[in-house]
């Protein structure tokens, strides 16, 4: 079945320059003025509807910040452009230092103490918050990564996917179509596409080292996070792993009928296999009540290291 795409809009000037940092006043200025200049400050308010008072001030917001210059022409100022190009090269630099700058305060603190039992569910509540936790946790598994979901779901995040296999992270995925991801060992679910159909939008799975899962579903048209949650909780953790472990080895099967039924240490899925993943461990630490002979052992030895 071929991919759908909802055609993208035409691209607002004003609200792209918003997006950089500019007020909505500044941002219609510096609109007019890229395709006017120079201008005085009774014709851009004549153009753009808006108070020559807040428009004068947004010449001069947007004189501090590079995106325009001022002159004086007889008795009116006049305010010109500068080239868009130029004024996204100054504010990149700048960013590009301000984030230089807070990572090297960031990394002058003390690391936060672990919080090896934090077992609150983090909401995601837009796509950029999906993408960026979805590729955090990526980038942290240490041991492997195993996911289902559908294509554009897979579709932000494929290059940490591919990243991460060819790090030496053992990564398997289930997917509705064929994918392309080098390193990656990419399972097809019998169903294809047309699971989309009664599905409530695309849904993503992301489990890594069984201690960290990432689960959203994501508008089919938008890509919009519909509901998800991040967490690193311990009983959620270790029952995703196994939940996706079993569906995953579920699938190969069902693709491979003539397969044998994998058994621990099966070079197929040995490197998947972690009966500690990261949250039965922090399960096990937490809640396991140890046995006499256990107790008996811990207690001679503290005994013996009182002596």
């Amino acid at each position: 079945m071929p991919r759908r795409h909802s055609p993208s809009p035409a691209p607002d000037l004003a609200a792209s320059l918003v997006e950089l940092g500019l007020t909505p006043a500044e941002a219609e200025v510096y609109a007019f003025l890229l395709s006017e200049s120079p201008a005085t400050g009774y014709r851009i308010a004549q153009a753009i509807g808006r108070p020559v008072g807040n428009v004068y001030k947004a010449v001069e917001a947007l004189e501090a910040k590079g995106a325009a210059l001022v002159a004086d022409d007889d008795d009116h100022r006049v305010a010109r452009a500068v080239p868009l190009a130029h004024f996204v090269a100054r504010l990149r630099s700048r960013v590009q230092s301000a984030c230089a700058a807070a990572q090297a305060a960031a990394d002058s603190l003390a690391p936060p103490s672990p919080a090896d039992f934090d077992d609150r569910l983090y909401r995601l509540a837009n796509a950029d918050q999906f993408i960026a936790r979805a590729r955090a946790l990526i980038d942290d598994a240490a041991t492997f990564i195993l996911a289902l979901g559908a294509p554009a779901a897979y579709d932000p995040i494929a290059d940490s996917l591919v990243a991460a296999a060819a790090r030496g992270i053992p990564v398997a995925i289930k997917s509705l179509i064929p994918l392309d991801l080098p390193g990656v060992r990419v399972i097809e679910d019998h169903r294809g596409e047309t699971a989309l159909f009664n599905a409530p939008g695309h849904w993503l799975s992301l489990n890594a080292d069984g201690g960290q899962v990432l689960e959203a579903m994501l508008d089919p048209d938008t890509a919009d996070v519909l509901t998800g949650y991040w967490t690193r909780h311990p009983l959620i953790a270790w029952t995703s792993y196994t939940g996706l472990y079993s569906r995953l080895i579920l699938e190969d099967l069902r693709a491979n009928p003539g397969s044998p039924v994998p058994t621990r240490g099966d070079p197929r899925w040995a490197p998947f296999e972690h009966p500690l993943s990261e949250g039965k461990r922090l399960m096990v630490e937490r809640f396991r009540t140890p046995s006499p002979g256990a107790r008996r052992s811990a207690r001679r030895k503290r005994e013996g290291d009182d002596s």
